[in-house]
């Protein structure tokens, strides 16, 4: 999926978990850590945004290979936890990296490549979307929507 399709889905997701009224968040914050959750999983892609500031990494990882996989996902979820663990609001802010994260995996996994959620099995989870496709900007323009009707409503 598109990178904007990622960035609109996890937007839409955290803003709809922020409604709910976490308990004494940073709200930038823990939409950033969604943000980055959403795009961290290509930084093993070298034309990727994300790849191209992290060059090195698509030298030893294949593209939607580890990084898009579960075990990726809970340690970096994990890391996150230990650094902010003085934090009263920690568990939100894993919660915002993670969520971010799976909804990359949730994207790619409709698309005719798959995801390896459980590297390093190469079984896949895949659908028959292409990326930069008409479906992938309908449902950006779907999410774009959705995300200035959150909005309106709040």
């Amino acid at each position: 999926m598109m990178l904007i399709t990622h960035l609109s889905l996890a937007l839409l997701l955290g803003l709809l978990i922020l409604r709910q009224g976490l308990p004494l968040i940073n709200k930038y914050f823990f939409i950033a850590l969604l943000l980055i959750g959403s795009i961290l999983p290509d930084a093993d892609c070298a034309g990727s945004i994300i790849g191209r500031k992290i060059k090195p990494i698509s030298l030893f990882f294949k593209h939607r290979g580890f990084f898009h996989s579960l075990l990726f996902g809970v340690i970096i979820g994990i890391t996150l936890f230990i650094i902010t663990r003085n934090s009263y609001s920690t568990p939100c802010y894993a919660l915002g990296f993670i969520t971010g994260f799976l909804s990359h995996l949730f994207l790619d996994s409709l698309t005719r490549t798959g995801v390896c959620f459980f590297w390093p099995s190469k079984i896949r989870i895949r659908g028959s979307l292409r990326t930069n496709g008409l479906f992938d900007w309908l449902l950006f323009t779907l999410l774009l929507i959705l995300i200035l009707m959150n909005q309106c409503l709040a």
